[in-house]
């Protein structure tokens, strides 16, 4: 009777946010993936992509910090106004519990609201009808020379690109890269059928840094519907987790599902300097995933790479180095956790499943030609 008699004390607005979550959070765990996939990923979603669209396009202004700064005032707000009471100290504890609850409750309803149902949605592997098998050690060389091979072709038509090591700033990127990527993602989405939620802007965060010192390159804010990439990125990262950002938007929130994404959008463009840089990026993720099962090889492959290459490659690594990690394993723990939570089984490890992705994808279309 007691906690009855607390929460009928707590004012309307804390009452509504802490409902709804839990409305929300029963919802979540009833609804089957079937339902989502119908009523929210294909139903609701899209209808708050558009509008989310309509003023980012409408509105140039960087919403997520608007957010951020919002919220820190709020939060302090009621902190102050809290503790100005005539009330004793047990009532205030009691006090500031709600609100923190109410806000935090608040906080969850809006992501589940806005993008999170997204979790529950159909797997990208049951909508494309492919199994992502692991790939064989023998098959990451085949894929690494491969690869290889298309990047010592593209290399030399990029004209933008310099033949002596420079640094990040140096390079550049080419003219209208960000409606390049948002009509290529549109397009690849539309030939998959995984629906057309929009047009999402994606958003370049500064300042530099803000994001890769917390070990991470991209960042889709569900809040304010915006793909953000790291403005410290250098600039040939940039195009592959543009996309792997802009796949968020459109729903997808397998980790790896986004990666594959990337690498379908990569294949659409005609510009040599977005071509290169998308291939470059899925070379390094089959060369991350054959270092791990057989270094010799990987070694033995990357020393005959054209010099221009090794440049790049090293430029990378510069930039990366002037943005070092801040508590990563920290920031590893709460995010892979989050994912598996969320019914993502391979929390943090499902960014490495894209090379079984591609491959399980290239074989169902060489079955169907």
């Amino acid at each position: 009777m007691a906690s009855i008699r607390l929460f009928s004390q707590v004012e309307k607005k804390e009452r509504f946010w802490i409902i709804a979550c839990v409305i929300t959070i029963f919802l979540r765990a009833l609804l089957s993936n079937d339902s989502i996939e119908r009523f929210y990923a294909r139903g609701l979603f899209p209808k708050i992509r558009k509008v989310l669209d309509a003023i980012h396009h409408a509105i140039p202004i960087y919403f997520l910090w608007l957010v951020i700064i919002a919220l820190t005032t709020y939060v302090l707000y009621n902190i102050y106004s809290g503790w100005k009471k005539n009330e004793g100290p047990k009532q205030r504890a009691i006090q500031f519990t709600i609100k923190t609850i109410s806000i935090l409750a608040m906080v969850f309803t809006l992501f589940m609201w806005l993008w999170g149902f997204n979790y529950g949605r159909l797997g990208i592997y049951k909508q494309l009808d492919i199994v992502g098998e692991e790939v064989s050690k023998e098959r990451l060389i085949e894929l690494a020379k491969i690869q290889q091979d298309r990047l010592t072709v593209l290399r030399p038509t990029v004209s933008l690109l310099p033949n002596l090591p420079m640094d990040a700033d140096s390079y550049g990127l080419p003219p209208q890269t960000e409606s390049k990527i948002v009509a290529a993602t549109i397009a690849t989405f539309e030939q998959l059928e995984l629906g057309l939620p929009g047009k999402p802007k994606p958003r370049i965060l500064y300042p530099k840094g803000t994001l890769l010192r917390i070990s991470t390159a991209g960042f889709y804010s569900p809040w304010t519907g915006e793909a953000n990439v790291d403005g410290g990125l250098h600039p040939l990262q940039i195009p592959s987790v543009m996309a792997h950002e802009l796949s968020h938007a459109m729903g997808i929130t397998d980790e790896g599902g986004c990666n594959f994404m990337a690498v379908l959008i990569g294949r659409k463009m005609d510009d040599p300097w977005l071509q290169y840089a998308f291939e470059l990026s899925y070379w390094r993720q089959i060369m991350g995933r054959l270092k791990r099962k057989d270094e010799a090889s990987y070694k033995q492959i990357r020393t005959k790479l054209p010099i221009e290459i090794k440049q790049d490659l090293e430029s990378i690594k510069l930039n990366s180095e002037s943005y070092p990690d801040i508590f990563p394993k920290i920031r590893d723990f709460f995010y892979d956790n989050f994912l598996k939570s969320q019914g993502v089984k391979a929390g943090l490890k499902s960014y490495a499943q894209v090379v079984n992705m591609v491959e399980a994808w290239d074989k169902k279309i060489k079955s169907v030609k």
